[in-house]
C-alpha cells in the first residue's frame, strides 16, 4: 500500500471548467445502495511517496474532486435519463403529480466506532458525511 503527499490545487486560469452536470455514482461499504453525485471541481492531488526507505508502489497519483449528492435518481425504468441525477419529476421522463421516477436519495447513515490501523497505532473513526473522491490519474 502506498502513502500520498496531498496538495491542495484549484483548476488554472484560462483552462476550462468542468463541464456542467457531471456525475459519477459511488458505491463503497459506507454506501448501500450507490448514491449518485454531482462533480464539483478538482481540490486535491496526491502522490504516491516513498517512506522510511521504502519506494512508492504505483506510478498513479490521485486527484481528487469536491462533489455533492444529487437531490435525487432517475428509477431505472425512467424514460428519460435512467439513474442519473434529478431535481423533479421532468428530468426523468415524467410528469409532475401522475408519475414518480425521480425518487429522493438517502442520505447516507453515520458509521460510528470503525476501528483502523495503521503505522501510528490503532484507532476508532466516526464517519460521518461525504463530500470528496479520489480517481487514480497520471502526471
Amino acid at each position: 500500500m502506498d502513502h500520498f503527499e496531498c496538495y491542495g490545487v484549484k483548476i488554472a486560469k484560462g483552462t476550462p471548467a468542468l463541464p456542467k452536470g457531471l456525475e459519477l455514482t459511488i458505491g463503497d461499504a459506507f454506501t448501500d445502495p450507490p448514491r449518485r453525485y454531482v462533480v464539483k471541481k478538482p481540490v486535491r492531488l496526491c502522490t504516491p511517496v516513498a517512506r522510511s526507505g521504502f519506494p512508492a508502489q504505483h506510478a498513479e497519483h490521485l486527484l481528487c474532486y469536491q462533489v455533492k449528492a444529487a437531490k435525487g435518481r432517475c428509477a431505472a425504468g425512467a424514460p428519460q435519463n435512467a439513474g442519473a441525477g434529478c431535481k423533479k419529476e421532468t428530468d426523468c421522463g415524467g410528469i409532475k403529480g401522475q408519475t414518480i421516477l425521480c425518487v429522493k436519495q438517502l442520505k447516507p447513515g453515520k458509521t460510528s466506532a470503525l476501528g483502523t490501523a495503521n503505522q501510528f497505532g490503532t484507532g476508532l473513526l466516526d464517519v460521518e458525511k461525504d463530500g470528496e473522491v479520489c480517481l487514480p490519474s497520471f502526471r
